[in-house]
């Protein structure tokens, strides 16, 4: 027996809630450093790449919280905008894009800005949606020194 229009709809859209919830985590935590909320966006197995020119790939949940540390760490500030774009949702799986901006500083006088894209595989895991693969690719960047400011901020929910 097969769900109402209206059922499937509702269900659809949860689902898709689910996966930008999972994108704006994935952002949060990257901003703030948290690398437990960071690591618990990930399923057993996933796999996390960044493309040129920097070339980095880690595999397992440990593994991208290493890479997450080592990229993060020299950074006198990070932040991510993420901007979901499409989701397409095949039972427990999903593809979907996320159209990013970032900017960091650090260590030193060292910056960057981009803009990236990311091509997501996720996993629905019981009410949750995990990243199986997440490829990120520039699309613009720019590491020329950048002056300003850096205020310590703490999340607040």
């Amino acid at each position: 027996m097969s769900m109402p229009n209206s059922d499937r709809l509702i269900a659809r859209l949860v689902d898709e809630a689910a996966i930008r919830d999972a994108t704006a985590r994935f952002a949060d935590a990257g901003t703030f450093g948290d690398y437990d909320a960071f690591r618990d966006l990930w399923a057993e197995g996933g796999v996390w790449t960044i493309g040129k020119p920097f070339e980095a790939r880690a595999e397992g949940p440990d593994d991208i919280v290493a890479m997450f540390k080592k990229l993060k760490e020299p950074k006198e500030f990070f932040v991510q905008f993420a901007f979901q774009g499409p989701i397409v949702i095949d039972g427990d799986t999903a593809r979907a894009r996320t159209l990013v901006h970032e900017e960091g500083r650090g260590p030193g006088d060292t910056g960057f800005r981009c803009h990236s894209v990311t091509n997501d595989l996720l996993r629905r895991t019981g009410d949750r949606w995990l990243f199986v693969r997440r490829d990120f690719q520039y699309i613009w960047l720019d590491t020329a020194n950048f002056a300003g400011d850096v205020f310590k901020v703490s999340p607040a929910v």
